[in-house]
């Protein structure tokens, strides 16, 4: 494993930073319930008991939109996030354009699908909503430029997150809050922005809301938003390494 942090003198290169950035969210879900109950009444009360069963919502993020603070609530998937372990607080990812955000979630559709034992045969149409918001913070970290350059080739692994989670951990305990570095998904490089901390938002609710309709297929995943019905479409091999599929993993 290769310590990063230490060798780059991380904590040396925390520096502010600000940015407007991109995320998607799937906003399938009451949509779901409502099909679950005779009417909107009883939808609320089931959208309640729902709630409840959900874990709490971090300490400092009382003043924060539904949309910026639910990234911290929720536990890592079952391989952790590339800067994120399985027993850490999740992050809140984002991107600087919506053509890296829509391929970050092209990608974990296809996760999603080529999951199981037998990969899904029918396509599944969802709903996600796209949003920007500001961040600023004086502790932040640019791992796209020197001199953590010179370890691009392992922050932006397509397969293995086991050196990016451990720098994670470090700039984490070093008091980061909010970083950028490329995307390994976005094949023009794009970058990300990744906060570790709620405390990073410069503003407390987003905006640019945008609705967007997505179908997804064992070969193709394609987004139409609802705003200008521009189709914006994602291959499976649009994401090949040596030709095949590259599943995450620590």
């Amino acid at each position: 494993m290769v310590d990063i942090w230490l060798r780059a003198k991380g904590k040396d290169e925390i520096k502010p930073i600000f940015a407007s950035i991109f995320r998607f969210v799937e906003s399938q879900e009451k949509a779901a319930t409502l099909n679950l109950v005779n009417n909107l009444h009883e939808q609320c009360l089931l959208e309640e008991l729902i709630e409840q069963t959900k874990p709490l919502f971090p300490d400092n993020t009382d003043s924060l939109d539904y949309l910026l603070k639910t990234a911290f609530r929720y536990p890592p998937l079952k391989y952790g996030s590339r800067f994120g372990s399985t027993f850490e607080q999740s992050l809140f990812y984002g991107s600087l354009n919506l053509y890296t955000a829509l391929a970050e979630v092209a990608y974990y559709r296809f996760v999603y699908m080529l999951g199981p034992e037998v990969p899904f045969h029918n396509s599944i149409t969802s709903e996600f909503s796209s949003f920007s918001v500001s961040i600023k913070s004086k502790w932040g970290v640019f791992l796209d430029q020197p001199p953590f350059t010179e370890f691009e080739s392992i922050l932006t692994s397509p397969t293995s997150y086991s050196d990016t989670q451990q720098l994670g951990s470090n700039m984490r305990q070093d008091g980061v809050e909010a970083f950028r570095y490329i995307s390994a998904r976005d094949k023009e490089k794009g970058k990300n922005i990744a906060l570790f901390s709620p405390s990073a938002f410069h503003a407390n609710s987003p905006s640019n809301l945008t609705g967007w309709l997505c179908q997804t297929s064992v070969n193709e995943v394609g987004f139409i938003s609802k705003r200008d019905n521009q189709p914006i479409m994602f291959t499976q091999d649009y994401f090949w390494i040596n030709g095949k599929f590259p599943s995450p993993s620590t």
